[in-house]
This record gives C-alpha cells, sequence and structure tokens, in this order.
C-alpha cells in the first residue's frame, strides 16, 4: 500500500503586482489532509487599501460551491477572524478546496503583499 500525504500550509502571505484582484486562491487544496479546521484569519496589509474578500468552499466530487463569507470589507490595517469549527470542511484527496479570493477598493501597480491568511486546526 502507497499513499502520499501533501504538505498543509497554515501561514501564506497572498501578493499582487498589479489589478485590483489577487485569486481566486486555493488556500487549502483537497489533498492537503489539513484536518479539522477550526479559524480562518484574513489580515489586511496593505497601506491604502481597503480589501473585500470571498471565502468558499469548492467541493471536487460534487462540484457544489458553498460561501462562508461573501464581500466581506476589511479595512486598512484590520483583520477579519472566522470561527469555521462548525463547518466540515474535509481536505482529503477529490473533497474540499477552501478559495480565497480578495478585491481591493484600487489598483495597484507594483508587488505588495495584500494579504497574511493563518489557518488554525483543532487539538486532536
Amino acid at each position: 500500500l502507497w499513499s502520499v500525504i501533501m504538505a498543509f500550509t497554515s501561514r501564506l502571505n497572498l501578493t499582487a503586482s498589479s489589478g485590483t484582484t489577487v485569486g481566486p486562491t486555493n488556500i487549502l487544496t483537497a489533498g492537503d489532509n489539513a484536518g479539522v479546521i477550526s479559524n480562518i484569519i484574513i489580515s489586511n496589509r496593505t497601506a491604502d487599501k481597503e480589501l473585500t474578500v470571498d471565502l468558499y468552499v469548492y467541493n471536487a466530487t460534487t462540484a457544489v460551491t458553498v460561501y462562508i463569507v461573501k464581500n466581506a470589507d476589511i479595512p486598512i490595517g484590520s483583520t477579519l477572524q472566522l470561527d469555521v469549527a462548525g463547518f466540515s470542511i474535509n481536505t482529503k484527496t477529490n473533497q474540499d478546496n477552501v478559495i480565497l479570493k480578495i478585491t481591493m477598493d484600487s489598483s495597484i501597480s507594483s508587488l505588495t503583499t495584500v494579504a497574511d491568511v493563518i489557518i488554525g486546526k483543532n487539538k486532536i
């Protein structure tokens, strides 16, 4: 029996070099085997942009999309903390992708760290 376990990344820096949109970006991918996710924190790293975020789960088997948040604003220097312990997010192969899309209120023209994402797990 042979199995592959993908690496789970709990901290991400999302960057952009132009435009007003970052993503959609998989912050958790089916096959990551991330375990039970308890919270997701998204921080606005820009000095002068308000962010609007969509965070959703796409199930690769059923082709169903379910939004955790849609059009949530994160002001300059602020953080959005989401308790997702009540959601059933399954990051086994061919199951759930957790996807983040960020829209900025104005365009950027050089490489910029737009947001930090921290994914918390329940301790088993």
